[in-house]
């Protein structure tokens, strides 16, 4: 199971690699942290923290992507 923890808008005065590949310098981008929990039936087996970086409209379809009906 997925889930975005924290994020953030900042802006790059340096170029970024976004998590799609796209270089960005100049702009306003989303900077998160995903994190990855792992079970197997009941039991808690661990959990994984990665930071990753989208660009604002990226941010808004990931969103609309991870809704739940």
């Amino acid at each position: 199971m997925t889930v975005y923890g924290y994020s953030e808008r900042k802006f790059a005065y340096v170029p970024v690699k976004t998590y799609s590949g796209k270089h960005i310098w100049f702009r306003y981008y989303i900077r998160t942290n995903e994190i990855t929990l792992r079970f197997f039936g009941k039991k808690f087996l661990g959990s994984k923290i990665e930071y990753k970086r989208f660009t604002e409209l990226e941010w808004t379809l990931e969103l609309i992507k991870n809704e739940k009906p």
